[in-house]
Formats: structure tokens, sequence, C-alpha cells
């Protein structure tokens, strides 16, 4: 089990148990022994819970991919499922209570009004600690803009206003939440057709076979590069490295495991930092695993000659790979490298985790870029990043590290135009 899947044990008890508290209050309602009057208002209160249940769970699965958590990231993620629960425990009164429930919702109003309030600030907090300020579009907002009016329903008992403002809410919320359902599942993205995994080069073609994650495998002329190798990716068939390259130091980026399995005696394995500078405990303690690796700083070139009769010239540059925007989790300048990789006359660019940084952009010369996107915190959204592959203007980019969000407006931006999109589904199942 990866960390995602442990949270959601928690969040579908909570929330499992939330809807069960719903289901047992309306099954007591109906029973003939049971003197409960019904009510309007309160019958669509019930079934808007429900619906956010069903909503807020289904949503939690856009994070499957995310790789590192905060306590912040946690918090939010926890908390709404929390106080939807509190919510299903306030919508009908104790087991033994024999009441009509429209004078029960009357008298609860407060309470539940007040948790309500609190959700919808907390789900409007929770979009942007986990998505970023990139969220602020109408649905975040209007969670936040829902908070007063419940608010006012918990101060002001008027009946008119009450099941007024239950209609217009719930036919809101089912107008939203099926807005969102096709936003979440979209239709697969328009993908170019004839793509192949070569590019030519000097002396013959470049081979990229791109893995999971940020990995990918170069094979030029016998030579073979492998760029932040992760186990979650299928290397049955990858080629022993001549080169590993490796961009940042968590753990989907740097794969001791693997590294050793893909590497020779004669491999070489570049890294951005040693294990004391290492920005953490976790990416010293895989750092440390490594021997004899060589740590390359920012902005610095290597000429390597392979020791192997006709192998080709591989320059590597190494290009600052940081964060603008702050926030958690943050990449500081220094920490990381993209590369820039030139054999047989092509010039490759692995970013990594990066910002279109000023460094970025003073690239010069690509004919193949590999570009992130859905960093954290609102850095690099598709459109962004479509903006700096103008910029860089490749012939060919593959577009990566986007995890949950769909890259429709990414390849869209560039439809059209000389660089050619190239997609690979970096995170199989």
């Amino acid at each position: 089990m990866d960390p995602f899947e442990f949270i959601m044990v928690l969040v579908s008890i909570i929330m499992g148990l939330g809807i069960a508290n719903l289901l047992r209050g309306v099954i007591r309602s109906l029973r003939p022994d049971t003197r409960s009057a019904p009510s309007l208002v309160h019958s669509i209160w019930v079934a808007w819970v429900f619906v956010m249940h069903v909503a807020v769970w289904g949503g939690r699965w856009l994070m499957a991919e995310r790789v590192v958590w905060t306590f912040g990231d946690l918090l939010g993620f926890l908390l709404v499922p929390i106080l939807l629960f509190a919510l299903s425990e306030l919508a009908f009164p104790p087991e033994r209570a024999q009441t009509d429930l429209q004078g029960y919702y009357y008298r609860i109003r407060g309470r539940f009004f007040g948790v309500a309030a609190a959700l919808m600030l907390s789900m409007a907090w929770s979009s942007i600690s986990l998505f970023g300020f990139a969220v602020l579009d109408g649905r975040t907002l209007s969670f936040a803009s829902v908070a007063p009016v419940f608010v006012v329903l918990a101060l002001v008992p008027h009946r008119r206003l009450h099941l007024a403002t239950s209609i217009l809410v719930a036919l809101a919320t089912l107008w939203l939440y099926s807005a969102l359902t096709v936003r979440a599942l979209p239709p697969a993205p328009p993908i170019l057709l004839a793509q192949t995994n070569t590019f030519p080069a000097t002396g013959g073609p470049i081979h990229i076979t791109p893995f999971a994650g940020a990995g990918v495998q170069l094979e030029y002329q016998g030579i073979v590069i492998h760029v932040d190798p992760w186990s979650r990716g299928d290397y049955s068939d990858a080629k022993p490295a001549n080169l590993i390259l490796i961009t940042d130091t968590p753990g989907d980026h740097l794969d001791p495991d693997l590294i050793r399995q893909l590497s020779t005696s004669g491999t070489l394995v570049i890294v951005p930092a040693d294990p004391a500078s290492a920005r953490d405990e976790g990416g010293a303690q895989r750092l440390q695993q490594l021997d004899g690796a060589e740590v390359m700083n920012n902005d610095e070139r290597r000429d390597l000659d392979f020791p192997r009769e006709g192998a080709p010239d591989v320059t590597i540059e190494s290009v600052a790979m940081y964060d603008l925007i702050p926030g958690a989790p943050f990449h500081a300048r220094g920490e990381g490298n993209g590369y820039v990789v030139t054999l047989g006359g092509v010039r490759i660019y692995f970013s990594g985790v990066t910002e279109c940084t000023p460094e970025v952009q003073a690239i010069r010369g690509l004919d193949i870029a590999f570009m992130p996107m859905n960093l954290p915190n609102g850095r690099m959204p598709p459109s962004a990043a479509a903006e700096c592959v103008k910029a860089l203007d490749p012939d060919v980019v593959y577009p990566y590290h986007y995890r949950e969000l769909p890259i429709d407006d990414f390849v869209e931006a560039l439809r059209g135009g000389p660089i050619e999109v190239r997609l690979h589904d970096w995170y199989p199942s």
C-alpha cells in the first residue's frame, strides 16, 4: 500500500459510517412504530448531506497519484470527511426520541449549519492546500461563498427562507458535481497519431523509452542512458546503463535498488547532491545507498568519453531546478538538477520538477524537452507549461509529472503549432 491507499482506508471508514448514519435515520423514520412527522426541508438537507458524502469521497480519488503529503495536506484531506460525519450525526434525532422532524430540524439548526459552514470553508482550504492556488475557480470559490449563507440559516429560523435556500443549495450542488464528474473523468485527450519513440540523429536514431514517473531510457549507438529510474515502471526489458542521471532525491526520482539493478561495473551515476546537502533525511539515506555516485552542481558541464571503441561523445549540462511560488513541498535552488543531454547532435532536456525559471528560459537549441506540470501550490499548471514549451521551442515535447490533472489544455495550447506533442501514461495502475 502507498500512503494514499492508507489514507483512503481511513477516509472510507469515516464516510461509510456517515452514510450508515443517514440510512439508519431514514429507515427509522419510515418504520410504522415511529411517530416522526415528515418534513420537506429536513428531507432536502438529509439528501444534500448524502450527495456531499458521495461527491467528496469520489473527489478524494483525484489525489491517487500524489507522492508527497505534508501535514497540511493530511489535515485538509481528513477534516472534510470528519465534518461530513458530524453532519450525518446531527441529521436525525437520537434513536429513541419521538419527535416531528421539522421541529427537530429547527431546534438543531444552529449546530447543523455551524458544522455545514465549517465544512464549506474546509473544502475550500483543502482544495487550495492539495492543488494550489491554480484551483481558485468557480467551484472552489463557491465552497467559501456558501459558508456565510449557512451562518445566516444557523441564526435565522425563518421557515420560507430555510425552504427556499435548501432547494437552491440542493440544485446548485447537483449541478456543480455533475460538472465535476465531466471534468474528473474527461474523454481521452487528443493524442497526435503516428508517434514513435525515436528521433533522428547523426549516425542513426535515438531510441526513447518512457517508463513511469520521470523515468526515461535513451539508447544511441550502443550507449544507454537512464534518467530518474523508478521501480513503479516495468523495467523488465530495460537495458543496462552506461549513465544514470538523477534529478532529485525523493523516492520517485531516486530509487537505489533499481539503480543497482540497472548498473554495471562501468556505470556512471550522477546525482544533484551528496548526503550531507540533501534537503531531507529520506533523500540523505537514499543517497548514502549509492556507492560511487558523482555530484553535479547547478550550471556545470561534463563531456563524457565512454571506454568503448566507437562510442559517441555525450555532453551533460546541469540546469538549476527549483520552485518560484512558495509552499510545501518546496524545491529550493541548488537542491536538484535538470539536465540537457547532447548526443548525436541532438539536445534533449530533462527538466525534473521545476517551474519555468530564468535558467530554464535561457536554454537554447533544444530538439526534445521533457516538461513537468501540476506541481503543488499552483506551480506550472498546463497553460503555464505550454507557454514555457513555446519559449523553449523544441521539435518534440513529452509532458510528464502531470499526475492526476488532465492535460487537455496543454495539448490544445500546442495543437497546430510546430512542436510535436508525444503523450505517455506515466502513472500506470
